[in-house]
């Protein structure tokens, strides 16, 4: 009988611990699924914001041109990284569900403002008003995912980049 009540209390205290362990790994799970999520959509404002910034040195000339499609190219290729890097997460199967989900928009999100460096470099190595209209379209798409992302619209002085933001052409 004894034995009995040693092993049931032996069992009972190493299931509390697993289940204590369970619960701290999913703590720790969720604080790392937040934090990713936290630091992805804050790269993906200040690489949009950066863009932008680029666009409107180059149009008043406070840019050199060849500085300017240097720091865009650099940021195509983060955002190509970046990409990469969801992709490998996305396989791993370690996502719940709704993690993908926001990981796939971020993944999205970031072949947006890979698209925007891109034409906007294109319009600095050949000036037109269409290659103007590609870049500028791309930012209003790629700002219209952020500010869903990451709920801009709804929160009062969040979000002073916008897709209006940028001068003009040259």
């Amino acid at each position: 009988m004894k034995i009995r009540i040693i092993l049931f209390f032996a069992f009972f205290v190493y299931g509390m611990n697993a289940v204590a362990l369970h619960a701290q790994k999913n703590v720790g799970k969720d604080a790392a699924l937040s934090t990713l999520g936290t630091q992805g959509g804050a790269l993906l404002y200040n690489t949009y914001v950066l863009i932008g910034a680029f666009h409107d040195g180059y149009i008043v000339d406070a840019w050199d041109k060849q500085l300017t499609i240097d720091i865009l190219r650099e940021q195509s290729g983060l955002m190509v990284t970046l990409s990469k890097s969801y992709d490998t997460l996305l396989a791993s199967g370690y996502l719940l569900e709704e993690d993908s989900i926001f990981l796939v928009q971020m993944k999205e999100c970031s072949g947006l403002l890979k698209n925007e460096a891109d034409y906007l470099i294109d319009y600095i190595n050949y000036e037109s008003d269409e290659n103007h209209d590609r870049y500028n379209n791309a930012r209003i798409e790629a700002w219209d995912m952020i500010a869903e992302m990451l709920g801009l619209n709804q929160q009062a002085g969040i979000g002073v980049a916008s897709r209006e933001g940028t001068a003009g052409t040259k």
